[in-house]
């Protein structure tokens, strides 16, 4: 991926000088049952479909001041919404029903693990969107499975979202230069790395029930 120079309304998920960045295509698969965390979890899903993305639209930008990272995909629970239906196993809205959320993995260091959410030398930052916390997202730091908590904060981190018929549009920002020790290097001219995670509210996906991307993608940003 390539984070291009631009100028514009970039922190807009619908703005036009989005159409200038390149796009990317991630695939995405179901995460491994293997590895969920518990027997209850690995049974009560072992028939049932889950990380029901497979494709994420991915663009990605600086000014020279902030980053930005646009993100898209087609949401089965608005495509349930549109048609007025419910083909999942609970309601896609009401105090049921689970959020649809999509996180970012940045490592602190190029040797992080991406399958063990990192660890003590080598943390991830996860930055995490989810439907009904337009703004104010999660800003979470990882040093191995079941290790997650807030991050330092200071990182200036934020989102914004919109939407276009059934799909989600999304766009993160965060200053070049962060105060937080923790925070990935973003720094023109520079790269680093990226992978994503992508859950189905209406199909009551959460944790580790979920689409994801199986490796790291390279990220260069534009001098």
């Amino acid at each position: 991926m390539h984070a291009i120079r631009l100028t514009g309304a970039l922190s807009d998920p619908g703005a036009s000088a989005w159409e200038q960045a390149p796009v990317e295509h991630v695939a995405l698969a179901a995460a491994p049952m293997a590895d969920q965390p518990s027997r209850y979890i690995r049974s009560s899903w072992a028939d049932r479909p889950y990380g029901l993305v497979r494709d994420l639209r991915t663009q990605a930008a600086h000014d020279g001041e902030s980053f930005y990272l646009r993100l898209e995909w087609s949401s089965p629970t608005r495509e349930a919404r549109a048609a007025d239906e419910n083909p999942f196993s609970n309601p896609v809205e009401g105090p049921d029903a689970f959020p649809d959320s999509v996180a970012v993995m940045l490592p602190s260091a190029a040797d992080a693990q991406l399958d063990t959410k990192g660890s003590e030398e080598s943390p991830v930052e996860i930055w995490r969107w989810a439907e009904g916390m337009p703004e104010v997202i999660e800003d979470l730091l990882a040093t191995g499975l079941g290790t997650l908590r807030p991050a330092d904060g200071g990182s200036g981190l934020w989102a914004r979202s919109g939407s276009k018929g059934s799909r989600w549009q999304v766009v993160f920002g965060r200053p070049l230069a962060s105060e937080q020790d923790s925070a990935p290097r973003l720094a023109p001219g520079e790269s680093t790395r990226l992978a994503f995670a992508v859950w189905t509210g209406a199909n009551q996906e959460r944790a580790g029930i979920k689409s994801y991307s199986q490796r790291w993608l390279d990220l260069a940003l534009e001098q």
